[in-house]
């Protein structure tokens, strides 16, 4: 590690919960469902979801997301891709 930071002055040490954030974001990003998210991440709600995660989408992705979220608790089917 510190080879990398010596030679990587730019490098940001980074720990498991950080990749945890970078999926969510990206799973959000590439259209994936907030509801699905939140289970899979296993927080108690979609608000704690979308309290940690929304912040790091434009607001066009952020309105994306919750025109999905709203589709999907009114029970109509969306185009949108769901994450894998």
């Amino acid at each position: 590690m510190r080879r990398i930071l010596r030679d990587n002055p730019l490098f940001r040490r980074f720990g498991v919960h950080d990749l945890r954030h970078a999926f969510a974001v990206r799973w959000l990003k590439a259209g994936g469902n907030i509801y699905r998210l939140s289970r899979h991440l296993g927080h108690s709600s979609v608000k704690v979801t979308e309290q940690n995660y929304l912040g790091f989408l434009t607001v066009e992705e952020q309105e994306r997301v919750q025109f999905q979220a709203e589709q999907i608790f009114a029970g109509v089917p969306t185009n949108f891709p769901t994450a894998a």
